[in-house]
């Protein structure tokens, strides 16, 4: 049976904090959650991009060096869509961050999105 993956990420003014659960079926076999205080943000608008970037790397590396490769292929996957839509500079940091995951994993997937949003 296939294993399918669906996270939540929650960025506030004082925490970010991110969710995932993994399901076989309708079974919810496992849940990862983390949270992280928030830089960079003030009233709901971004303020420090260097801050901000900060924490979710912060966040992702948490969460990925607990989690198995199909949870860290699910984190590329939301990484790629959201940055598809941002500035050049969360674009680039986004990209920094999957180089990282892609050469520590040598994933198909992870490298395989990283090279989509290289060329975005």
């Amino acid at each position: 049976m296939t294993m399918k993956y669906i996270c939540a990420i929650d960025i506030g003014s004082s925490k970010i904090a991110a969710c995932l659960g993994c399901f076989r079926g309708k079974e919810l076999t496992g849940v990862w959650w983390d949270s992280t205080a928030a830089i960079g943000i003030k009233q709901g608008q971004w303020h420090d991009i260097q801050g901000l970037t900060a924490c979710l790397s912060r966040l992702l590396k948490n969460l990925s060096d607990e989690s198995s490769i199909e949870l860290q292929r699910s984190i590329a996957l939301i990484l790629e869509r959201t940055a598809k839509y941002e500035n050049d500079k969360i674009k680039k940091r986004v990209i920094s961050l999957l180089k990282i995951r892609c050469e520590m994993s040598q994933d198909p997937i992870i490298c395989g999105t990283l090279h989509k949003l290289s060329e975005s």
